[in-house]
């Protein structure tokens, strides 16, 4: 079998060389995971020092806000069924 060592060459340099970017891609990648993960347990941890009554404080706010969507959206449909009359 004859092979060319010009062409190896070139084909061993591409190989390298896409490997190295993939490397390279793949520690981004990694950086922004860690990143990602610490921001999650930081919010954990903000939520683990939150007292019972903070939590029951928010658990009403969200109560209080989808309540006040769900308002929002009957009257939305509410007026649309008045002016299809």
């Amino acid at each position: 079998m004859n092979i060319d060592k010009n062409k190896l060459d070139v084909f061993q340099w591409h190989v390298v060389t896409n490997l190295e970017l993939l490397n390279q891609q793949l520690g981004t990648l990694c950086n922004v995971i860690g990143k990602a993960a610490g921001t999650i347990a930081d919010a954990q941890a903000a939520n683990w020092a939150r007292t019972p009554e903070e939590l029951h404080e928010l658990a009403m706010r969200y109560r209080q806000e989808y309540a006040d969507a769900l308002d929002a959206a009957a009257d939305t449909l509410a007026d649309d069924t008045d002016t299809d009359r």
